[in-house]
């Protein structure tokens, strides 16, 4: 309801004076998530749009995930902001993750696949993360963030200095 009934500046502001408390916290990652799930409403995508753009601004580094296709392809792709287009196939995810991340779920395994340029960069379920080498590791959104790997991996303009 606070998207609903707020506009762009009072939601910006509540965001940023949450973010301060939260960052203070020792294992909050420092970013802001959006719609693990993917439930952005139809009606609140241009608004969504404009308060991640605002954040954006703000320097404030930001990821998630919607299955709302509108939302995905305005928010443009960058070092510090990425969000993915939640599709359940595998192969439609893959065919649209050229320039931009998309994801799709594997529930059998519960982990989210993180895809870019038509390969899964990693997997993740907020707690382990599985590497595109394979490795197994404790989910920590900061290191993916420094290293250009999950969530950041391969963004248009960016390139991890740990990819080869």
């Amino acid at each position: 309801n606070f998207f609903k009934e707020n506009d762009i500046e009072a939601i910006t502001t509540k965001i940023v004076k949450d973010y301060k408390i939260l960052i203070k916290r020792p294992y909050h990652a420092k970013m802001i998530q959006w719609y693990v799930w993917g439930d952005c409403l139809p009606e609140l995508t241009e608004k969504t749009y404009q308060v991640i753009m605002s954040l954006n601004k703000l320097g404030i580094p930001q990821y998630g995930f919607t299955r709302n296709r509108r939302l995905w392809e305005l928010v443009p792709a960058k070092r510090d902001l990425n969000i993915g287009y939640s599709l359940d196939s595998l192969k439609k995810a893959k065919e649209l993750s050229y320039g931009k991340m998309t994801a799709c779920p594997d529930y059998k395994r519960g982990y989210a696949r993180m895809i870019f340029n038509g390969h899964i960069r990693s997997s993740c379920n907020g707690w382990w993360c599985v590497t595109e080498t394979g490795e197994e590791r404790n989910s920590d959104c900061r290191i993916c963030l420094k290293e250009g790997g999950g969530c950041y991996s391969n963004p248009i303009g960016y390139t991890s200095p740990h990819q080869s």
